[in-house]
């Protein structure tokens, strides 16, 4: 079973295809963009047509007293 988490950013009120944001594979952890519901859809049909590279954490450098 593959598990997503989906995050929408911006949907249009009036007409509910209109929609974005970022599926992000649970297990691979790569993410892809969206634009509309179609494009949702074909992301979750075929995950690995494209992902954007998993984006390494920045580190902060603790200074010690």
């Amino acid at each position: 079973m593959e598990n997503y988490i989906v995050r929408i950013y911006r949907r249009d009120h009036d007409e509910s295809a209109k929609v974005a944001g970022i599926v992000e594979s649970v297990e691979t952890e790569k993410k892809q963009a969206f634009k509309n519901m179609d494009e949702l859809a074909q992301i979750l049909c075929n995950p690995e047509v494209k992902s954007f590279p998993k984006r390494k954490r920045p580190t902060q450098n603790i200074k010690s007293k």
